[in-house]
């Protein structure tokens, strides 16, 4: 069933496994025995080796796909695999993992954020800026400070900035979906400008959540925050506050290195 369409094989969409989640079937669509694929054993590992394999056999009942391996010590072992460790075709594989190398290097860059206070009023800035999904902190906790632009030349225009100067740090780039990838230290850059652009959504955000820090803690429900974390969490608002309404002559005091 799954070998009588080769000739259609250039129509088909690239599936990457690591971008956003698929169907089985959605997959197993795009796989004909035969095509030599990217196998990686734990396909969200970053970095972990990627094998060329070649399909043997698919399995619809349970999703399951055998691959025999063509490289390595293994080459020629068969076995079966779970669809969603193919990565993508293996003329089609070095774009993703180019995009792998750089986004490491950004995630590297970007480990000082952690739980710090200044990260949660950038997350704060960010939620709340009005931009959406556009402009986002990260995927995941392996992402903290790394900051994700989709269509960055809209969100450059909104921000009366150059799609280079969003983009202005040796590490940031575009990958092979548009989206811009910057480490925490262009991300710090940024805040004030977001949040001087967007003050009024910001200001809003800010007035809501000390006054929902003010009841609970008055109430002193259990399963908020201690008070040692949510008064972080003011003095981080705080800081957003003082940036947005200028009361500091110099924003390097909230954001060090930030724009004017």
């Amino acid at each position: 069933m799954h070998s009588n369409h080769r000739s259609q094989q250039s129509d088909r969409p690239h599936i990457a496994q690591s971008d956003r989640a698929v169907t089985p079937s959605e997959l197993l669509s795009g796989v004909e025995v035969g095509e030599e694929w990217a196998y990686r054993e734990r396909p969200r590992s970053l970095g972990d080796p990627v094998h060329r394999v070649t399909i043997v056999k698919i399995r619809d009942s349970d999703d399951s796909i055998r691959i025999r391996r063509l490289d390595g010590d293994d080459a020629g072992l068969q076995e079966w695999v779970s669809y969603t460790s193919l990565l993508d075709r293996w003329t089609d594989i070095e774009p993703r993992l180019n995009d792998e190398r750089r986004l490491l290097a950004v995630r590297e860059a970007s480990s000082a954020a952690g739980d710090t206070v200044e990260y949660n009023a950038a997350l704060l800035i960010v939620k709340n800026c009005g931009l959406g999904r556009r402009v986002i902190f990260g995927r995941s906790k392996t992402e903290t400070g790394v900051l994700r632009i989709d269509k960055p030349a809209g969100v450059a225009d909104r921000l009366g900035l150059t799609v280079e100067e969003l983009a202005d740090d040796p590490l940031a780039f575009h990958d092979r979906h548009g989206t811009l990838i910057s480490p925490w230290r262009a991300a710090r850059q940024l805040m004030p400008t977001i949040a001087t652009t967007f003050s009024e959504g910001i200001m809003e955000a800010i007035h809501r959540e000390e006054a929902e820090l003010r009841s609970e803690n008055l109430y002193g429900y259990p399963y908020r925050p201690s008070w040692e974390d949510a008064s972080a969490l003011v003095v981080a608002m705080l800081e957003v506050e003082a940036s947005c309404l200028g009361y500091l002559s110099d924003p390097d005091a909230v954001f060090p290195g930030g724009r004017n």
